[in-house]
């Protein structure tokens, strides 16, 4: 297995572009994490999102915000921005996404340290 910590989106890209075998994105690392210690996927390339610049910000823009790719769930319920605003975290969140937090944990209690983009269902690259 392989571990890059690319720090431009066109590193990230060529990265996976050109891996050989079956790549994953780590953007928070517990969905990931938890899915490798399962023995459901062994990656041959694991590529860290969380440098780049803009992927764990949350920007007010013209039409709302922007929420980057490795968010946790913790900053995005935690953001000043968000709560000025209005919008809470159980809103900003789609169901399926805090479904698929609570099944992952005993009990099915929630956990809001994870990064939005690794409880959806992320592109599997080959």
């Amino acid at each position: 297995m392989r571990y890059e910590r690319p720090h431009s989106m066109t590193d990230a890209v060529g990265l996976l572009a050109g891996s050989r075998g079956t790549a994953a994105i780590l953007a928070g690392g517990s969905d990931l994490l938890v899915r490798m210690k399962g023995g459901f996927v062994e990656p041959d390339l694991i590529v860290d999102i969380k440098a780049i610049d803009g992927l764990s910000e949350i920007r007010e823009t013209a039409d709302g915000f922007s929420i980057g790719a490795a968010v946790s769930c913790a900053v995005l319920g935690e953001s000043a921005a968000l709560t000025k605003s209005g919008v809470s975290y159980p809103r900003t969140v789609p169901t399926a996404t805090r479904r698929a937090v609570a099944a992952m944990q005993p009990g099915g209690a929630p956990k809001y340290s994870r990064a939005l983009s690794g409880n959806r269902r992320a592109p599997r690259f080959r």
